[in-house]
């Protein structure tokens, strides 16, 4: 006992270990930081310019700009065929369509391509309706059978097309 009368108090710190010169290295915030930085690099990445491949036998034609390419429903216009999204929609022959009807085909295909990105923006909200049109056009293709193409495809609601061009030189 001590002279005041009462019991010494016990300390409830523990003491730390003595450490030795050594530290570990800890990689999991690292590995966050790194993580972090590459989702930035990807999307950043995903944003830039849209690429697309013509089909075989197409020549685009050569322009002095250099626009960038921005995502939207692509319609190639080939001397066999208007394609949308790849896929044949009117058959042509030598750029001129053979039937009527055919012109009728490709106003459905517009309405389903419309139809679908309803659809789509209504089940996310993060998605909206686009009026951009990418039309990759074969530089012989005549104008006559372009504006028919365009016209159908701003009755559809796609008001805004883009003509995809290579750069001169390239």
């Amino acid at each position: 006992m001590h002279k005041t009368g009462a019991a010494p108090k016990r300390s409830f710190l523990k003491r730390r270990p003595s450490q030795s010169g050594e530290m570990a290295l800890q990689i999991t915030s690292m590995a966050d930081v790194f993580t972090i930085l590459l989702i930035f690099l990807l999307k950043g990445y995903a944003t830039d310019a849209a690429t697309f491949q013509p089909v075989a036998g197409m020549k685009v034609p050569a322009a002095l700009g250099s626009a960038a390419i921005q995502e939207a429903l692509k319609v190639e216009v080939a001397p066999d065929a208007i394609l949308l999204e790849g896929k044949a929609v009117v058959a042509l022959e030598g750029f001129n369509a053979r039937k009527q009807e055919d012109w009728k085909a490709l106003d459905e295909a517009f309405s389903q391509a419309r139809a679908k990105q309803d659809l789509i923006a209504s089940k996310n909200a993060d998605v909206r309706k686009s009026a951009k049109l990418l039309l990759v056009a074969d530089s012989k293709a005549p104008w006559p059978l372009l504006r028919e193409t365009l016209r159908i495809a701003q009755a559809k609601g796609y008001t805004e097309p883009q003509l995809a061009v290579v750069k001169k030189g390239e």
